[in-house]
């Protein structure tokens, strides 16, 4: 877990899960049009740009998430989606069975 709340060099989109949704509607319902901070979350876990597959995947599900911020030197370099991770998992797996063959 990362807490990137004290540090001003890490620019990073906001990123809203799937269960915030709900917490964001209530938002907007009673504050008009609210504002992104008041639902996002600012301690989260990140992935290293050097992580392994398996390592990030374990990260995503262990947490029920659909992404993860991936970092270098704590800074943002992308972001890792469930859907990316599984497809590239599928291609590995695929590639290692082609090389036994």
């Amino acid at each position: 877990m990362s807490d990137f709340s004290s540090q001003t060099c890490l620019r990073i989109p906001v990123l809203v899960e799937a269960q915030d949704c709900v917490s964001l509607l209530q938002a907007l319902r009673s504050e008009g049009n609210g504002y992104v901070q008041s639902v996002m979350n600012r301690i989260f876990d990140v992935a290293q740009k050097k992580e392994s597959l398996a390592s990030a995947f374990r990260k995503l599900s262990s947490r029920n998430l659909s992404l993860i911020p991936v970092v270098e030197d704590q800074r943002l370099v992308g972001i890792v989606t469930l859907q990316n991770l599984m497809h590239s998992m599928a291609l590995l797996a695929e590639s290692r069975k082609l090389r036994r063959s």
